[in-house]
């Protein structure tokens, strides 16, 4: 049995601890020892790092309920021996931060809405709630993080209390476990109570802030996201970093960059608009153009060229007009879109030479027996893909 010194102190990061049980399984070592500060990964929360004598922790799992498993790259010691640990202060202080926050956030919407959450992610980028509603609302968002910020602005006590479950049903607990003996519950002020055994802040004030980022819809249920402590503050300060140069670009204010953004991607589709209608009125002189560019490989006519930043549906039509002009294939690169068109006059099939094609220049496509597209190809290298197809050619 491990004695988890974070149940008590989830602020102690060094400590001394003796193996009692070391092993390897699937290729990494594991150490168990009488007593660790290292939390492995439960209750939606994922493990610490840090040392065990200087050997780097990269993984931290429970075992049969009652152990705690040190996974390492290397063997830390015998059965017997005493190990210094050290856990990684700034991961741990990220995760306090996020589970405290994840515990006010919850209890927020349960207090305003009445919606509980039903599962909980506490991950490296981003943590979430699952709560149990199929949708919810923006004012609804905000109100719950606006008490959220209200709790970590007053600076709650976050204090641990161990109770039985007689003392537990007098609590007013969001859920009661379902298993017999002690429980270790987690108390912000009195404005939540949780059965929890992960890592938390003294006070509600180390949350610093918690930020909603976003919804998206899960088995049903919403599944809230969000940034806090010094993931959220870190977060601002890119985002108004980026917020301030295109406010100084756009000469703006940053209030005002929607409205511009907005104007400014009119202004684009109208442009792009006319930039179609003339490329369609001078598609007979850029199929001319292209087919003076010909060559011929193994008796059949080949134009293969860049034709930059043209229209997606025009490009499919300019490649056939050009395979028809010169009565055999164009091959035309738009961005990383490549199209091969095949004049009917040309036994080929533009399909099936794809399918070959695709393969040997690392790429994916079909199509037709007149035209075939590929996509993912790299801008600039038409010359390239051009020697690939010409190799085919003398091959047939």
């Amino acid at each position: 049995m491990t004695e988890r010194l974070y149940y008590k102190d989830p602020g102690l990061l060094e400590f001394e601890g003796r193996v009692t049980e070391c092993g390897e399984v699937e290729g990494r070592y594991y150490t168990v020892l009488d007593r660790s500060a290292f939390y492995p990964t439960s209750g939606g929360q994922l493990h610490d790092t840090g040392s065990l004598n200087d050997v780097s922790v990269i993984d931290v799992v429970e075992h049969n309920d009652d152990t705690v498993r040190h996974l390492t790259a290397q063997p830390v010691g015998r059965v017997g021996d005493n190990v210094k640990g050290i856990v990684d202060r700034d991961r741990r202080r990220r995760f306090r931060q996020q589970h405290t926050a994840q515990h006010i956030l919850s209890q927020a919407f349960v207090r305003f809405f009445d919606l509980a959450t039903d599962s909980v992610h506490l991950g490296e980028e981003y943590a979430a709630i699952e709560l149990a509603a199929d949708s919810i609302s923006q004012a609804q968002l905000d109100d719950a993080e606006r008490e959220a910020n209200r709790i970590v602005a007053h600076n709650l006590p976050v204090e641990i209390l161990f109770v039985d479950r007689q003392q537990a049903a007098r609590l007013p607990l969001r859920k009661i476990p379902e298993r017999e003996g002690k429980f270790r519950i987690i108390r912000v002020g009195e404005f939540d109570y949780s059965a929890c055994g992960g890592t938390h802040c003294s006070g509600s004030a180390e949350v610093r802030l918690v930020k909603i980022t976003g919804t998206e819809k899960m088995r049903g249920k919403v599944l809230v996201k969000f940034l806090s402590g010094d993931a959220a503050v870190d977060d601002y300060a890119a985002r108004f970093a980026a917020t301030d140069e295109l406010s100084r670009n756009l000469t703006c204010h940053f209030r005002d960059l929607a409205d511009k953004v907005a104007n400014l991607d009119s202004a684009n589709r109208a442009m792009r608009k006319e930039i179609t209608a003339l490329q369609k009125e001078l598609m007979p002189i850029k199929v001319q153009a292209l087919a003076d560019t010909s060559e011929v490989r193994s008796g059949r006519a080949l134009v293969a060229q860049d034709i930059g930043d043209y229209d997606a549906k025009l490009a499919g039509s300019l490649a056939a007009a050009v395979a028809e002009r010169i009565e055999g294939l164009a091959l035309l690169q738009t961005g990383s879109r490549l199209i091969l068109a095949v004049s009917d006059k040309c036994k080929l099939h533009a399909g099936e030479l794809v399918k070959r094609f695709g393969p040997a220049a690392g790429l994916k496509g079909g199509g037709s027996r007149t035209a075939a597209q590929v996509g993912g190809a790299e801008p600039g290298k038409i010359e390239y893909y051009r020697q690939i197809l010409v190799r085919m050619l003398d091959d047939e």
